[in-house]
């Protein structure tokens, strides 16, 4: 392999920037939002507030259930 360093010219030769594009696109429309958010965003609640039982579930906790009062009978 050869170690000599290239002249600026001859950088200039193989690194123009007038060959390069843009690759990325324009900001996405409205369709491809709606499209992304269908595709990552949960939609089983409309507000996405998790419910106590969903956040005691998560952090290992039990949660007891309702106790029906006693009849005074």
């Amino acid at each position: 392999m050869s170690k000599e360093k290239m002249s600026s010219n001859e950088n200039e030769k193989y690194y123009s920037g007038e060959e390069l594009t843009d690759s990325h696109p324009s900001d996405p429309n409205d369709s491809e939002l709606k499209k992304i958010k269908s595709m990552y965003l949960p939609d089983s609640k409309a507000d996405h507030a998790p419910s106590e039982k969903s956040i005691e579930d998560a952090n290992g906790l039990e949660h007891p259930e309702p106790v029906e009062p006693k009849s005074l009978i």
